[in-house]
């Protein structure tokens, strides 16, 4: 019996050691995560303008009456209507310039964009990131309508299928009465 119980305690010792370890590991981890989700030390700056926003919205009503014209030559399709809804606006990302100046004891610096000419030096942009797109399309209530409407969108978007939904919407002279 005693022999038993040293057994046991043994057990509880060490899952109690694995619990200390496991914490150990997830905190390291999440520290990870934190210290990667800051940029240090960078040579570039990643900027938001307020342009960005304006071209954003500029491009998701581009990419919205494109999608628009080309399921409108879909046979059965009918009136049809896009809405797309993007994750993020895109980044850009700016070369910065350290500027040191000093007189006598006193040193400043000052980081500024990098110009060429009067434009900053783009490292690297990223396009906005699709997140769904909604057609609502009269001729929707057609499986095989809709199933085209799904593959074409698929197609030109590189999308899957979950993130985009497919409504039948009212007819165009329903409207008009």
């Amino acid at each position: 019996m005693a022999e038993a119980n040293k057994e046991q305690s043994l057990w509880q010792r060490l899952l109690a050691q694995e619990r200390k370890k496991l914490l150990a590991l997830l905190l390291a981890v999440a520290c990870g995560v934190v210290l990667l989700a800051y940029p240090y030390g960078s040579a570039a700056a990643t900027v938001a303008q307020p342009r960005a926003e304006a071209a954003a919205i500029s491009a998701e009503a581009q990419l919205e009456a494109r999608l628009q014209r080309v399921l409108q030559q879909i046979e059965g399709v009918g009136a049809v209507e896009v809405a797309v809804s993007f994750c993020s606006s895109g980044t850009a990302e700016y070369v910065l310039a350290e500027q040191v100046s000093s007189n006598g004891q006193n040193a400043s610096r000052s980081t500024e964009l990098a110009l060429s000419g009067s434009q900053p030096v783009l490292v690297r942009q990223s396009a906005p990131e699709l997140r769904g797109v909604v057609v609502v399309a009269s001729g929707a209530a057609d499986p095989q309508v809709k199933e085209r409407i799904y593959a074409a969108l698929m197609a030109m978007l590189d999308l899957q299928i979950t993130q985009i939904a497919v409504v039948e919407g009212k007819a165009k002279e329903a409207e008009n009465e």
